[in-house]
């Protein structure tokens, strides 16, 4: 896999019937669907494709911030990866090949 991108994290939650969101900005490179999102979880590398990319825009902010929806293996997941990631920090996104 090569790292096409970094993105830090501003904040990671869930909405019912889309999934876990990882909401925050880009800081270099260009992000799409179908790429991949790692995340340390308590020292484990855990990598999900991205299944949607959506602008979130403040009404008093100049900036945009991005929220990439991940594709998870379930409710258990998304949970364990809602409690156990440090925020903010800096991901790594990278492509399949």
């Amino acid at each position: 896999m090569t790292r096409i991108a970094k993105f830090y994290i501003e904040a990671i939650f869930e909405i019912t019937g889309r999934g876990l969101v990882v909401a925050g900005r880009i800081v270099d490179g260009v992000i799409s669907i179908g790429n991949i999102v790692e995340l340390d979880i308590n020292n484990n590398l855990l990598k999900r494709e991205i299944i949607a990319v959506e602008a979130i825009s403040a009404v008093n902010s100049k900036k945009t911030n991005v929220g990439l929806i991940i594709k998870c293996q379930g409710n258990e997941e998304i949970k364990l990866i809602i409690e156990s990631q440090e925020k903010p920090s800096i991901i790594n996104i990278t492509t399949k090949n």
